[in-house]
Parts: C-alpha cells; structure tokens; sequence
C-alpha cells in the first residue's frame, strides 16, 4: 500500500477547515443573540429554543471542533511530507 499526499493541497485544505470556524461561530451568534432578545413567547419558540439550546448548538460546536482539529492535522501533515520530500516551507 501506498500513501502520498501534496503538501500544498494538504495546508490548503487545513487552512479552509480552520477558517471554516469563523462561519460556524457566526451561525451561533446570528441564531443565539435575536432568540434570546426576541419577544417571542409560546410553545413553538420554546420547543425551537429547547432544541437550539440542547441539540443544534453542541453539534455546531462539536464541528467546530472537527473543523480545528482536523485542520491542524492537514498543516501538520503537510510539514511532514514537505521534511520527508525535502521541499522545506510551503
């Protein structure tokens, strides 16, 4: 079995994933900020609320999560091949 990967593509796509946080986080605010200041009252906005509060935030935070992780893990990688390669800095 082979492996191989570009170093370029690799911080690239690194670099999209981190940068993919920012977006994320502004899902969050532009949801959170009008819900909570909203006059707004009855069963559905509750039951909206309950949801956001207890499933949608936490998963958006968990891909966020992904998102710097893996993210991290491309650029690092990158570093790799580039040493392994002798190519030094991308």
């Amino acid at each position: 079995m082979t492996y191989g990967a570009n170093p370029d593509e690799l911080e690239a796509l690194g670099s999209t994933l981190q940068s993919q946080i920012e977006i994320v986080n502004k899902i969050i605010t532009d949801v959170d900020s009008p819900l909570n200041s909203i006059v707004w009252t009855g069963p559905a906005k509750d039951a909206f609320k309950t949801e956001w509060d207890t499933n949608f935030k936490g998963a958006l935070s968990k891909l966020n999560d992904a998102f710097g992780a893996a993210g991290t893990d491309c650029k690092q990688r990158a570093t790799g091949v580039r040493a392994v390669l002798g190519t030094g800095a991308g």
